[in-house]
């Protein structure tokens, strides 16, 4: 559990060839008053040669993807995906929306209950062993997932959610 506030790096491979990021935000209840939680507002992913994919939450429209900042529309009865320099977009339904990145990185965002509740993320075994930020080493080693950015000491996978959320997510913060 990480309530952090701001933009953060989820994913960022050692040459930084792929890098996934999200804003958070705090989390509001049924009468708009805030709550001690935070929630993606925004999910942004690129590769070395390709455009910039911005999952968001539009108020009028629900979750939409833009390219390099401008807003796409993905008509669903002429088209369900679209090609861009090395990653294609898809409107899969359900409120989810893929990127599929031309290294084999997949993103795919949903939206549910006017918040981002999903963000699944496979990576191509080339990246193991290669990358880090809040979603760990993706090296099958959990004990190192705690990796605070610009440092070489890992936290204990058995320290409280405040060090971790100080020592090892707020390390993560754009």
């Amino acid at each position: 559990t990480f309530n952090g506030k701001g933009e953060f790096t989820l994913i960022e491979t050692d040459d930084d060839f792929f890098t996934l990021q999200a804003r958070m935000v705090p989390a509001v209840d049924s009468n708009n008053d805030n709550v001690l939680a935070t929630v993606f507002s925004a999910i942004v992913c690129k590769q070395l040669n390709s455009q910039t994919i911005q999952f968001q939450l539009d108020s009028n429209k629900g979750l939409v993807a833009l390219v390099n900042g401008i807003l796409m529309e993905i008509d669903l009865d002429e088209l369900k995906s679209q090609e861009f320099a090395n990653v294609t977009v898809s409107d899969v339904g359900n409120s989810s929306i893929t990127a599929t990145f031309s290294s084999g990185a997949f993103i795919r965002v949903t939206q549910e209950n006017d918040i981002i509740s999903l963000v699944l993320v496979s990576l191509p075994e080339r990246f193991k062993g290669h990358t880090r930020g809040l979603m760990g080493s993706f090296n099958d080693d959990e004990t190192d997932d705690l990796l605070p950015q610009n440092n070489s000491t890992y936290i204990s996978i058995n320290s409280t959610i405040q060090e971790i959320h100080e020592n090892f997510g707020i390390s993560c913060k754009i």
